[in-house]
Order: structure tokens, then C-alpha cells, then sequence
């Protein structure tokens, strides 16, 4: 029952964040939409700082806990990464709403809470980008891969994943599939004729 009305305040949250803004949303705000008393909040969050930052940290520890599970089938590393990619851009349509409160808003947030953001998110994003490391890794061992630096290779991963949410906030374009972000990130930009 406790961790059913965390998890609700907290999706209430999202909505509430994505609507007004971190800074114009209220603690009593988010009560009222919670339907739970506003002191019902602190019995699981310190401030409104601890509900944004709890959010990215449940969506981070929940992609670290995919790339995790994928990493653990008798899959090819391409195949790992490709179905890692499905799984987080699915999940990242559920996410969209609030995407634009923690790229846009958190560039001036991100200066008030950053000493509680570093110890909390960062570790995880750590263990995510060691994790998609260690598959790359496992692809160049196999011949899948060339030599490459594998923690730049994870971390160009990761941040081609954000493509489709930055397309859509400043274009009315959408990505047809994860093809053609995978395409990107396997393939690079080169015309692949040239080549031969």
C-alpha cells in the first residue's frame, strides 16, 4: 500500500511537472491531484526536489535494470543493443510527457538540486553506461565489432536513444521505427556504396 501511493504521487507528479513546470508546481498542488493529504507527501518525499529527483532516478534504475535483463539472453551484442533501443524508446513514449521538464526546465533546475541529483543519479547512469560498455565489449571480442573505445561507443548509444523525445520538441517530425535511429549508430553517416 505504502509503495502504491509513492508510486502514484510520483506519476501524478510527472503529470503535474510536465503541465506547469517544476517551479510553478506546488507540493499542494500534487496533493490535491494525488488525492492524499499534503502531509502524506512528506511521509515520502522531503520536498518537491525529492519527488523530481525520485522520478529520474526510478526511470534511470529502471532502464539499468533492462540493459541488465537483455544483457543476460543468448543474444548477439547487436541484437542486445537493438532490443535494449525498443524497450527504452517504448518506454521513453510513456516518459515523453515529462521529457521536456528534465531537458528544457533542468538546465536552471539542475544548478539549485545539483548536489542532490550527483550522489543519487549519477551512480546509476554510471552503471548503465559500464553496462552497455560490457556489450559492446562482449561484440568486439566475438568480431561482431571493430576496436573502439567502448565507453564513448556506450555513451553515443545512449544519447542517440534521446533522438526521437529532442525531434519531437522542436519539430512536428517523428522517427518511423528504432531503425532508423539503430541505422545511425551502427552504420554512421557515410553512403555505404562509397565504401565498397
Amino acid at each position: 500500500m505504502k509503495k502504491e501511493i509513492r508510486q502514484r504521487i510520483m506519476e501524478t507528479a510527472i503529470t503535474i511537472f510536465a503541465r506547469k513546470g517544476f517551479f510553478q508546481t506546488t507540493v499542494d498542488d500534487i496533493a490535491r491531484s494525488s488525492k492524499v493529504a499534503k502531509g502524506t507527501i512528506y511521509l515520502y518525499f522531503r520536498d518537491k526536489s525529492d519527488i523530481y529527483i525520485s522520478i529520474i532516478e526510478e526511470q534511470l534504475n529502471s532502464a539499468l535494470r533492462d540493459v541488465q535483463k537483455v544483457n543476460k539472453e543468448n543474444l548477439k551484442s547487436s541484437e542486445k543493443l537493438k532490443k535494449i533501443a525498443e524497450d527504452w524508446l517504448l518506454h521513453s513514449v510513456e516518459f515523453h510527457k515529462f521529457f521536456p521538464v528534465i531537458s528544457m526546465e533542468n538546465i536552471n533546475q539542475v544548478l539549485k538540486i545539483m548536489k542532490e541529483i550527483k550522489p543519487r543519479v549519477f551512480p546509476v547512469i554510471g552503471q548503465i553506461i559500464s553496462a552497455v560498455a560490457n556489450i559492446i565489449e562482449t561484440g568486439i571480442k566475438n568480431g561482431e565489432f571493430r576496436k573502439i573505445n567502448t565507453r564513448i561507443a556506450a555513451i553515443c548509444f545512449l544519447n542517440i536513444m534521446r533522438a526521437p523525445l529532442l525531434l519531437s520538441l522542436f519539430t512536428t517530425e517523428k522517427i518511423k521505427s528504432t531503425e532508423e535511429i539503430l541505422d545511425l549508430f551502427f552504420d554512421g553517416l557515410k553512403n555505404r556504396k562509397e565504401l565498397r
